[in-house]
């Protein structure tokens, strides 16, 4: 993803931040008021730049469109994540959600395709951290990491065997 449009996707999730504050003390309807209304600013803006917003029904269904996690790194270090259609509607979501700029975006993996989150993973392990304990605080990059290949296991017994024996 290009500086430039990262630059105005955290830019769109703060603007729709701003706009629609609330407080720990509003009451539940006004907090979903205010995060609806949030969500549609951000689909605007989304829309403005040429970004089709994706969302799952009420049943939590995508009927076929793009749905999948995003791993992000915020400026602080923090490593989070969200379920969205695209990288770019994830970043400027996590910008919102989390008051802060996100220096990279990208899909992790798909729950079609893969039952865990390879980076989220990976980056979890590096750092020491298991993911009830809060947030992966990671040394900040404008990147993302490389996904490490797993290392091949060594040979066992029983696969020496089946080689002899063929």
């Amino acid at each position: 993803m290009r500086f430039e449009l990262r630059h105005e996707l955290n830019a769109l999730g703060r603007s729709a931040l701003v706009a629609t504050p609330f407080e720990p003390t509003d009451s539940e309807k006004a907090k979903s008021e205010a995060l609806r209304v949030r969500q549609t600013r951000i689909d605007e803006g989304l829309v403005a730049l040429g970004i089709t917003p994706h969302h799952p029904d009420e049943y939590g269904r995508t009927n076929g469109e793009p749905h999948a996690w995003h791993t992000a790194q915020l400026v602080d270090g923090r490593i989070v994540g969200r379920w969205s259609g695209s990288p770019e509607q994830a970043l400027a979501e996590l910008a919102a959600s989390w008051r802060a700029y996100v220096g990279w975006c990208v899909e992790d993996y798909d729950r079609d395709r893969s039952p865990v989150s390879p980076l989220m993973e990976q980056l979890s392990r590096k750092y020491a951290v298991k993911r009830e304990q809060g947030p992966v605080v990671a040394p900040f990059t404008q990147e993302p990491p490389a996904i490490e290949a797993p290392a091949p296991r060594e040979a066992t017994l029983f696969d020496l065997l089946e080689g002899w024996a063929a």
